[in-house]
Order: C-alpha cells, then structure tokens, then sequence
C-alpha cells in the first residue's frame, strides 16, 4: 500500500505527485500512439475492404454483361447455324436444279438437232431411196437404207453433202440383195457428221 503525504506532496511509495502526473501522461500518450498504430493499421486492410467491394461490384457487373452477350451470341449462333444449314440445302438443291436444267437444255438442243436432220432427211430422200435405220450419237449420224438403183443412191448422198449442217458424208458399206418385190436393191450404211450450233 502507498501513502500519500498531501503537505509535502511526497508518495510514501517514493513517488512524488509531479512523478504521478508525468507517469499518466506518458501512459495516455503511449495509449493514443498504439490506438493511432491500431487505427493506421487497420486502415489498410480496410481501404482494401472496400476498394475490393468495390472492384467485386464492377467485376459481377461486367460478368452479368458478359454472361448477356454470351447467351445472345449463342442464341444468335444458333439461328445462324440453322441458316447456314438451309443454305447448304439451298445450295444442294440450286445444283439439282442446274443439272436437271442443264439435261433437259441438252435434250432440247439434240431434240431440236435431230428434228432438223428428220426434216432435211424428208425432203431430200429421193423416191427410190428408204431408210430402215437412223442413229444420232452427239455429232455422229449413221444411216442404213435401201435403194433401188446406183444412180439413186449417188443422188442421195449428193444431197446430204449439200446440207449445211452434214459434213463428211461417206459411204460405210453397200452392199446387192434381192427382194421379192423390187428384184435386185442396193443396201448401204452411210456415215456423216453433224454440225448444229
């Protein structure tokens, strides 16, 4: 236990009241410095706190944006997957097509071809000549037939030669046979090509 002299200001303990006074001055001081240290210690962690809050705010943000566009483009992906895909179907079905235009443009142009040839083979037959036998390959024209006299044949090859779409005309093969009705006959394969634009 301490005793305090009040008259002479002298602590029984050895303490005089000045000493007291200075000894809970140095303890308040010591006491702000190690709340000051607490609180500049803590000021860090907390600014970071808050600067992280902060920095999370932004980054959900920019998440739930980029989650948005994410959903949009593969809602977009998936609408242009499916256009791409009618494309290619188009695309599949316009070759069909074309082929099928292209064959029937073929077929045309032959038909015309050949109905131009019938035509020509018409009126340029003589009366003593008939066919049995006509094949158009492309531009190829081979006829088979009979005639009943040299001359007649001669005569039909001659007009074929003049014809401005038969070339080349020639004689494959002829050959004498006798028929009941007009005795002897001349059979003969002739060949040529055919030149139509």
């Amino acid at each position: 236990m301490i005793k305090v002299n009040l008259a002479k200001g002298v602590a029984v303990g050895g303490l005089a009241g000045s000493d007291l006074a200075s000894v809970d001055n140095e303890r308040s001081r010591q006491q702000r410095i190690a709340l000051r240290n607490l609180v500049l210690l803590l000021l860090g962690p907390i600014a970071l706190i808050v600067l992280e809050d902060q920095n999370i705010t932004e980054k959900r943000i920019a998440l739930s944006k980029a989650r948005t566009t994410l959903a949009a483009l593969q809602e977009k992906n998936a609408k242009a997957k499916s256009a791409l895909e009618e494309t290619r179907r188009f695309r599949e079905e316009q070759k069909k097509l074309e082929t099928q235009i292209q064959s029937i443009e073929t077929i045309r142009k032959n038909r015309k071809k050949e109905a131009m040839l019938l035509d020509y083979l018409r009126r340029s037959i003589p009366n003593r000549v008939w066919l049995d036998y006509l094949d158009v390959n492309e531009s190829k024209v081979q006829i088979r037939g009979f005639a009943i006299a040299d001359s007649d044949l001669t005569q039909f090859m001659d007009s074929l030669s003049r014809s401005a779409f038969l070339k080349e005309v020639s004689l494959q093969r002829s050959q004498e046979q006798n028929s009941p009705d007009f005795g002897a006959i001349k059979q003969f394969e002739l060949a040529c090509l055919m030149e139509l634009q």
